[in-house]
């Protein structure tokens, strides 16, 4: 069942991190921004890959006796990948060209179950005539933690290891919170966990222009004007269906008029100021720049940007 591998490695601009054998029941992998947790089983050997932006995405786990449990996440936006949703997604990625090959000769989609809540589903498959270095059994499934999509799939010739995965739960592997980062230079200015709590945390950062993507993917491009970024930061979080983003910047000089003038012909153009094209807002004090990625006409924008601007005024 070679076919079947194409939902685990769908992965783009992965580098290769890590290749490590583990030692003891009580050996983790986790990623800081996805809040993310694996128990590797005694004696397997794991593979673990990241993305450009330095994200997990991809894990392979070698058990020892042989079985491959294979794992990518990935980002999404709330509400793009409802349990309900990742039926009909299973089946078309995967499910049917498989079924041919097996022993059962159809699909059986089953639930999998966080409490009395439905994350996610999968389905188990056996072939017919596995090859020679072929699997006979696969278990393909996917499960979605409000923030990124984890798909799965387990392969083993151990008919009874296979309906535990290997020992390998995918639906403990996340944690529906989000971890903050500790930074250097905005801890007295973002925003802090109370003030974020009545908001949706994501890990999504939300561009609403080319340009805020240059700027903070690129930074160092423009360091001839703005001088060299010292740290960036973003925080990103729902409200209701606004998706917002507040980027931090800390330059190693002070910004001033020059560096105004120049972020505000980068950010609209001709126009001068926010358009539903380009509507982000932006504050410059000292060495910060704000950038507020939020819709056009957002209800929180005014809000937000006060409560910052404020915290800046403070800032020494």
């Amino acid at each position: 069942m070679k076919q079947i591998l194409l939902i685990a490695i769908i992965i783009t601009a992965i580098t290769f991190v890590e290749s490590v054998e583990s030692k003891n029941k009580e050996h983790r992998l986790s990623d800081a921004d996805l809040n993310f947790i694996i128990t590797i089983p005694d004696k397997a050997k794991y593979t673990s890959k990241k993305n450009k932006h330095g994200a997990l995405s991809y894990i392979e786990i070698k058990l020892p006796d042989n079985s491959v449990f294979m794992m990518s996440l990935h980002p999404i936006k709330r509400g793009r990948s409802e349990a309900s949703m990742l039926k009909p997604m299973l089946i078309e990625r995967g499910g049917e060209l498989a079924v041919n090959e097996s022993e059962e000769g159809k699909l059986e989609l089953l639930e999998l179950k966080r409490g009395d809540r439905v994350v996610g589903n999968y389905y188990s498959l056996t072939d017919k005539q596995p090859k020679e270095g072929e699997f006979k059994y696969m278990s393909q499934g996917a499960v979605d933690f409000n923030f990124v999509l984890v798909m799965f799939t387990y392969l083993t010739n151990n008919k009874d290891t296979w309906a535990t995965f290997g020992g390998i739960n995918p639906i403990t592997v996340l944690n529906d919170s989000i971890k903050d980062k500790t930074t250097k230079n905005f801890e007295k200015i973002k925003l802090t966990k109370e003030e974020l709590s009545k908001f949706e945390i994501s890990i999504i950062e939300n561009f609403y222009s080319g340009q805020q993507v240059m700027l903070y993917e690129n930074t160092d491009i423009y360091k001839a004007i703005l001088s060299n970024v010292k740290e960036k930061y973003a925080q990103n979080f729902n409200n209701g269906n606004e998706a917002c983003t507040i980027f931090y910047y800390y330059f190693t000089k002070k910004l001033g008029e020059n560096q105004k003038a120049f972020l505000t012909g980068l950010f609209y153009g001709e126009a001068g100021k926010p358009t539903d094209k380009n509507p982000e807002t932006f504050l410059v004090k000292d060495n910060y720049l704000i950038v507020f990625s939020f819709p056009r006409n957002s209800r929180l924008h005014k809000e937000i940007g006060d409560l910052i601007a404020e915290k800046l005024k403070g800032k020494k």
